[in-house]
């Protein structure tokens, strides 16, 4: 095995194939998606990815770039920030993962040692991990043989539905009875024609199904007071080219829910091995009365189930209706590696006392409870 620093696009694109075959348990390691978002959020910032070749096949890679900001460097997963991409890892083929990562940690040691990150290192922010992941952790160990410090900060969850065999055997399982309620009213209003589905898993589908996600996503937003991802203008134009790649992979579908022709939910569903990710997702507050939010559920999971996945995945946040879905919480974190040099440690230093002042202002604010009767 060899390692290889894979520094420029034309470089990257050699080794496309076998980055796909490598990722196709989750699409937002993937090439289309990692690619996309270089396009976009990348500008400024210098890729850096460590290739690990066996027999001139791609066998493992670290997806990281160097992050500039004006007190220096920082080494990050690609795919991170406001896209939220989840389960970020270093991939490695199955049967050589413990190889694999023995090579990654023997090139970043050596790296550390020699200074090849540049004068300007400040460490690794790593974001989207599942905090039990076994790649973060053997990281974690290495670095601090290196004398480097760590912060670890949860982010929201993501929440995955465990799918079995049969839809019967699904509403067996601990759910919520509002729920049951709900998927059972969800199912009559489909078999009446009240509702009315339909999945759009083309490339010539791309610009229906991003239409209608934008126009529903933006809409419930705003009607919970919140600007949406959308208000980033890099942010279209980013899930456009990731989903039209992903699409002409049969590894993304919307999935829209209609009444009259009219679109009044919808969601953008990743393909991901035995998983259905769910990424994002918008409904017609003007058609609440119609629960379409829960009817794209109900819709989802019985497909899944149908099509035999294993997992039907809500990705990251914390909204209660997952929960009452019968989904259970995986934890995700953002850790910071921080380098063992004046620079790094003190900008760390300060974020830590703004961030304890940020939360102790917050709760110094809120108004006090009242227990009046």
């Amino acid at each position: 095995m060899k390692i290889l620093l894979i520094d420029s696009l034309d470089e990257w694109e050699l080794w496309r194939r076998d980055w796909q075959s490598l990722t196709e348990h989750n699409v937002m390691l993937s090439y289309e998606w990692l690619r996309a978002w270089w396009a976009h959020f990348g500008v400024g910032h210098g890729l850096h990815i460590l290739a690990v070749i066996d027999e001139d096949r791609l066998v493992g890679f670290a997806p990281w770039y160097q992050h500039a900001t004006p007190l220096g460097n920082q080494l990050r997963y690609l795919g991170s920030g406001r896209v939220c991409s989840d389960y970020v890892t270093a991939v490695a083929t199955p049967h050589l993962q413990a190889e694999v990562f023995v090579a990654l940690l023997a090139a970043t040691r050596e790296a550390i040692e020699q200074g090849q990150f540049g004068k300007e290192h400040m460490g690794f922010q790593l974001e989207g991990a599942a905090a039990d992941d076994e790649w973060l952790q053997q990281l974690t160990l290495a670095t601090e043989r290196q004398r480097y410090s760590q912060q670890t900060q949860e982010l929201e969850s993501s929440w995955r539905i465990e799918l079995p065999e049969c839809w019967e055997a699904f509403c067996k399982q601990n759910l919520a009875k509002s729920t049951l309620r709900k998927a059972k009213k969800a199912k009559a209003r489909i078999a009446s024609g009240e509702l009315c589905f339909r999945q759009l898993n083309r490339v010539g589908d791309l610009q229906e199904g991003l239409d209608a996600l934008i126009r529903l996503h933006q809409a419930r937003r705003s009607s919970l007071g919140d600007e949406g991802c959308f208000a980033d203008p890099r942010f279209e134009p980013f899930l456009k080219q990731a989903v039209e790649g992903l699409l002409s992979q049969q590894a993304a579908r919307f999935v829209v829910c209609e009444v009259e022709d009219q679109i009044i939910g919808v969601q953008l569903q990743f393909v991901s091995g035995s998983s259905i990710q769910m990424y994002q997702s918008g409904v017609d507050p003007a058609f609440m009365r119609l629960e379409p939010g829960h009817a794209l559920v109900y819709y989802s999971v019985e497909n899944a189930i149908e099509e035999g996945r294993s997992y039907y995945d809500f990705l990251r946040g914390d909204e209660p209706y997952k929960a009452h879905w019968g989904a259970q919480p995986i934890s995700l974190v953002r850790r910071k590696l921080i380098a063992p040099n004046w620079r790094a440690q003190t900008v760390a230093l300060v974020e830590r006392k703004l961030h304890w002042l940020k939360d102790h202002s917050k709760k110094l604010f809120q108004p006090a409870s009242s227990n009046a009767e």
